[in-house]
């Protein structure tokens, strides 16, 4: 399953209520993504990751929030989404030296995470971010991530 097909349902649910999801990153925003990501954390953005950014530039959709290139040009009163600025806080906030990964999202209980050095997307604890469950692509996770949400709310 694409990434976009696993949007779609997101999509249309942020319709009926009045809202829309982030529109996609542009060729060029997501080449300077990149070359800053190589450059300020030496990481080579996974290629589904950024198949993600192409489809929607950041998410924020029923307690789950995907960080994007930069924060939403839709809504001001958005959660931040800028995936560099969203790390730099999360490396106050946390040990540095815990840090062997790249957070890319958040829902209410944990953050999302890429491992590099084990080039896997997991799913950790808020509080201790003790590893919680690995997922071998980033469709998984995401796919994971949209089960929680589409629960009771996706018939409204």
């Amino acid at each position: 399953m694409a990434i976009t097909e696993i949007l779609q349902p997101l999509k249309a649910q942020a319709e009926k209520w009045g809202e829309i999801i982030e529109p996609p990153a542009s060729a060029e925003e997501i080449d300077q993504f990149k070359k800053r990501a190589k450059e300020n954390l030496k990481l080579e953005l996974p290629a589904e990751y950024l198949e993600f950014l192409q489809a929607a530039n950041g998410l924020e959709f029923n307690g789950l929030i995907i960080y994007g290139t930069r924060n939403s040009t839709i809504s001001g009163d958005a959660s931040p989404l800028d995936f560099f600025e969203m790390n730099d806080l999360a490396r106050e906030s946390y040990r540095k030296e815990l840090f062997e990964f790249v957070v890319i999202g958040e829902d209410s209980t944990g953050i999302l995470t890429f491992s590099d050095s084990a080039k896997l997307f997991q799913y950790r604890d808020r509080i201790g971010i003790d590893r919680v469950t690995d997922f071998p692509s980033f469709e998984e996770l995401l796919k994971s991530e949209v089960a929680k949400i589409n629960g009771p709310r996706s018939n409204d």
